[in-house]
């Protein structure tokens, strides 16, 4: 089974035109294997950055007053960007179960479930270079190519069994980079 990490794996789902055989390929886990090779992560010393990539991470950050809107209610950020090498933000609701909300307008890429763990991913294009994930959904009630609105109730927290049902994991990607959701969206 070929390995790759998990920001490698969300990568693929926010692609949309990565085909769907390549996505459930690495959604198939066989018991006492992983898709996911933690050895696979680069050394951030010797990351090698093109052009594109240093853009969108010194690229104008929005306002602390951006038009985005919160994903869920009352949230309270419990994982920053980067805290023990993640690639997300991780908001937890006011609720458990709590229901989940497009940040903005835009379309939706894709709808997966990754895992038991992980349970149902939203992948939503907000923009012409942004594209954000919601992750621990249960069955979301959006599918791929629908226009979304913001504010937009896309599914409720709750899909992952390892991750509490009143969390939220976003990621965000501009062009083919990871950034920090909270700056980049003005939370």
């Amino acid at each position: 089974m070929a390995k790759i990490t998990y920001a490698q794996y969300i990568e693929l789902l926010m692609d949309p035109d990565t085909a769907d055989e390549v996505i459930a390929a690495f959604s198939t886990i066989v018991p006492g294997e992983t898709a996911f090779d933690p050895t696979l992560m680069p050394d951030p010393n010797k990351v090698e950055m093109t052009a594109d990539q240093i853009e969108a991470l010194t690229a104008p950050l929005l306002p602390s007053s951006s038009d985005f809107g919160w994903p869920v209610p009352n949230p309270v950020i419990v994982s920053r960007f980067g805290t023990d090498n993640n690639s997300y933000l991780a908001l937890q609701a006011g609720s458990r179960f709590a229901p989940v909300q497009a940040i903005e307008a835009g379309v939706v890429v894709n709808v997966q479930n990754l895992s038991a763990n992980d349970g149902f991913v939203v992948v939503v294009q907000h923009g012409q270079d942004l594209l954000v994930s919601y992750t621990n959904l249960q069955q979301p009630i959006v599918s791929p190519r629908e226009r979304v609105t913001k504010g937009q109730h896309l599914g409720n927290l709750g899909g992952g069994t390892l991750v509490d049902d009143d969390v939220l994991k976003l990621w965000v990607m501009v062009g083919s980079t990871f950034v920090d959701p909270q700056a980049r969206l003005g939370f």
